[in-house]
This record gives structure tokens, C-alpha cells and sequence, in this order.
């Protein structure tokens, strides 16, 4: 998916990446890998973890959208119970 982004920025920017754009790309890269380990934490079924975590990349890579980890902490554990 970030390799997606990169190169989709590439040829959208005439092949120009600047500093700024690299760094909130790893940022957002970054935030999606605490969510999957949120995920990963907790018992969660696998087909519905890997349903979560192509989510959360969609949304936090791919279209930029801001999630709170907490938040979502606690929905994970309102559906699918207490940290493993």
C-alpha cells in the first residue's frame, strides 16, 4: 500500500517527492502499523483482523484520513473483548 502511495504521488508531482511529503507519508505509514498492532492485540478472528488492517491502511495511507488509536482501543474491545 505505501509503495502504492509513493508511486502514485510520484506521477502525480512530475516524479518530485519533497521532504514534507515523504515524512507525512511515513507518519501515516507509521500510525497504521500501531493500529495493526492494536489489532494484533486482542483476539481477534483473522480474517477480521486482515479486514481491519487493509482498512486502516486504506484509510490512513491511501486517502490520508485521521484515527484516534484510543478511540478505536476501545470500540476493539467493546466488540472483541479485553488485550489477549
Amino acid at each position: 500500500m505505501l509503495i502504492d502511495v509513493f508511486v502514485e504521488h510520484l506521477g502525480n508531482n512530475d516524479g518530485m517527492l519533497v521532504r514534507d511529503d515523504y515524512n507525512f507519508l511515513i507518519q501515516r505509514y507509521n500510525l497504521c502499523v500501531r493500529f495493526c498492532a492494536l489489532v494484533d492485540s486482542h483476539a481477534i478472528p483473522e480474517r477480521a483482523a486482515e479486514r481491519l488492517k487493509k482498512g486502516y491502511a486504506d484509510r490512513i495511507i491511501r486517502r490520508g484520513c485521521n484515527m484516534d488509536l484510543t478511540a478505536e482501543k476501545k470500540r476493539l474491545e467493546r466488540e472483541y473483548g479485553t488485550i489477549k
